[in-house]
């Protein structure tokens, strides 16, 4: 009986190719799950700039820089949730 068709080398070597495919696997995942939350956290600093770029570029044009960056200081950079809200701007 020849190597090759021995059940024994078929056995071994589905065994060895099973035990690659799982540490590829492993490998693969743990690297995507690192690129994706690098990528995300990317994503949310370029919208967070954005959005201070817009609100300052739209602002600046009529009012002074010390009252942009006030008002931005602290509305716009404050962590509230009003429910029921209802506000009047003369």
């Amino acid at each position: 009986m020849s190597f090759i068709q021995s059940n024994l080398t078929w056995i071994r070597l589905c065994s060895e190719l099973g035990v690659a495919f799982l540490i590829a696997l492993t490998v693969m995942l743990t690297i995507e799950a690192a690129s994706r939350e690098e990528f995300s956290k990317t994503v949310n600093k370029k919208i967070a700039e954005i959005q201070e770029n817009v609100i300052k570029a739209t602002f600046s044009r009529s009012l002074p820089k010390a009252l942009v960056d006030e008002v931005d200081r602290l509305i716009l950079r404050t962590d509230f949730i009003r429910r029921n809200h209802r506000g009047i701007y003369n």
